[in-house]
Parts: structure tokens; C-alpha cells; sequence
């Protein structure tokens, strides 16, 4: 079997396949007895407390530096047509928080060094807006103007939640479910955990069910603690010898600007249309594939 073809077969993996998946994996792991100085992540239990990942670090002192940015948000848009039982997807939300640790997580400093605090208990408030009556065009000015104002929502690190949720009734069974998140808690990956489970637990509780998936083995400031004793100072420092070497005679790349580069940073983007062939997007998904983590 190619990548390709394992990739898009564990990307129609159930929540369920996938954890059945991965206890195999581990197990075939523990079994191979090879010697590795990169040891698995364990699950640290009895703290709240812990430093930072690396990742984490950075956005956490940006915000120190510049304070709330919604540069930082991870905003998403959910369109739903057909019924939507609210009370299903506020239990699901609910489920998600209570099974991710990181998403009750607040972030503080001490003496300066930044932590990561897990809170017991986050309940989740759904906001909810009806548009559906209004006329088309104040219904359309009405969808952006909370559309845009809710993505550039900024969040305090130190305060609950890290993530907001609102849905936005359009028309008759058409819904918006708005979904923002501060980087520091959800990334590019986050994404295909959070929609898959969200749909699992929501399908569930909208027939009646009870449907449960197993607890997870580790969360993701047992991954911080973990990265920070593999990563120390030596390693680090070994990692940054090899670039120093490999890059001592790369050339200087001094790249020309249409613009004179503005003093402080605006985070105003634009967008630059380009149409390629069908033949070289085929590739290059193709290629995409083959490189990808599966």
C-alpha cells in the first residue's frame, strides 16, 4: 500500500478505530525492545502545574510583549444545514473540554517564567444568535458585522476560556457554528481531533446515546514536560552546533522589497490569486501526500 492510500484510510478512521489503532501501535512498540535515547511520553498525574512547551513559550511572551492580539486566533466557521439540537452540541462541547485538559488550561507567570495551569472544571457558553427573519441584505450585514467582531475577539491568557463558541441562525434549519481559539491552546493538528470528536459526541447525544471514548493516555502539558527534558540545554545546544556548520557558508539572502519595510508590525496580509495547472496541482498533492507525518 502507497502513502496516499494509508493516509486517506486513516483519515476515515472513527475516533474509536483510531485509539484502537494506536494501542496496537504501542504495543508493538513495547515488544521491539529497541534501545532509543527519545523515551515515550509519560503521564504526569497529581500536578496542575507545568512549564511551558516550546511553542507555547513563544506565543505566551509575544503576549507579555505586545499584549492581546487577535493575530493569535484560530477562527473557524461550521455551516450546518438541517436540524441542530443545541442542547446535543453544548453536552459535546462540554465532553471535549472535560476529555482535553488544555483547553481548561490558563497560562501565568512566575518570576517570569511562564506556566501552564490545568483548572478542574470549564463549562462551556454557547453563544446564540437568530438572524433568520431579517431581510437579505441586513441579514447578510448582520452575519459579518458578529462574524468579524467574534474572530477578532481578544483573549486574556490569565482568564477562562481560551476559546469561544457562538452559532448564528441564518434561515429556516441553516446554521453558522463560530469557533475561536487562541493559538496557545489549538493548532493545525487540533483541528482534525476537535471536528472528528465533535461530530462522534454530537451524533451520539442527538439519538439518545451514550456514546464514550477511552480517556486519553497522556495530555498535552504531559508533551511540554516531556519536551523539556528531552530538549535540554545539551541537546540544544548540539542541534544548534549542526546549523551553525552546516549554514557558515550559505550567502546572505538579501530579498527586494517593493515596499520600505514598516517599523512596527501590522499583521494587514493580502491575497495574490495564482492559477496553476491541473497537471502541477495534481503533483503536488501527490507530493504532499508522500511527505505527510502518515
Amino acid at each position: 500500500m502507497d502513502k496516499q492510500a494509508l493516509a486517506a484510510r486513516l483519515a476515515n478512521l472513527s475516533p474509536a478505530q483510531r485509539e484502537k489503532l494506536l494501542v496496537k501501535i504501542q504495543h508493538y512498540k513495547g515488544k521491539s525492545g529497541k534501545a532509543s535515547d527519545l523515551q515515550f511520553i509519560q503521564a504526569v498525574d497529581g500536578s496542575s502545574t507545568s512549564l511551558l512547551s516550546f511553542s507555547q513559550q513563544r506565543l505566551w511572551f509575544l503576549d507579555q510583549f505586545e499584549g492581546q492580539n487577535p493575530s493569535y486566533n484560530m477562527p473557524a466557521l461550521l455551516r450546518v444545514e438541517g436540524g441542530l439540537n443545541l442542547d446535543a452540541l453544548l453536552r459535546a462541547f462540554n465532553t471535549i473540554v472535560t476529555r482535553h485538559e488544555i483547553l481548561r488550561t490558563t497560562f501565568r507567570g512566575l518570576e517570569g517564567v511562564g506556566q501552564q495551569v490545568v483548572e478542574d472544571v470549564l463549562e462551556v457558553a454557547l453563544g446564540f444568535d437568530d438572524v433568520s427573519l431579517l431581510e437579505a441584505e441586513k441579514k447578510q450585514s448582520k452575519i459579518k458585522q458578529a462574524t468579524d467582531a467574534f474572530f477578532k475577539s481578544c483573549f486574556d491568557l490569565s482568564i477562562l476560556p481560551l476559546f469561544n463558541v457562538q452559532v448564528i441562525k441564518t434561515a429556516e434549519c441553516q446554521y453558522h457554528i463560530l469557533l475561536n481559539f487562541h493559538h496557545i491552546i489549538f493548532d493545525g493538528w487540533s483541528v482534525g481531533i476537535f471536528t472528528r470528536e465533535l461530530e462522534y459526541f454530537y451524533n451520539s447525544y442527538s439519538k439518545g446515546q451514550n456514546d464514550e471514548l477511552s480517556p486519553l493516555p497522556i495530555q498535552y502539558a504531559d508533551f511540554s514536560r516531556w519536551q523539556r527534558e528531552y530538549l535540554n540545554d545539551a541537546r540544544i545546544e548540539q542541534e544548534l552546533n549542526f546549523w551553525r556548520n552546516y549554514l557558515e557558508s550559505a550567502p546572505d539572502l538579501q530579498m527586494p522589497l517593493d515596499y520600505p519595510r514598516a517599523e512596527e508590525l501590522s499583521f494587514e496580509g493580502g491575497r495574490f490569486p495564482v492559477v496553476l495547472p491541473l497537471s502541477l496541482s495534481n503533483e503536488l498533492k501527490k507530493l504532499s501526500s508522500c511527505l505527510s507525518f502518515f
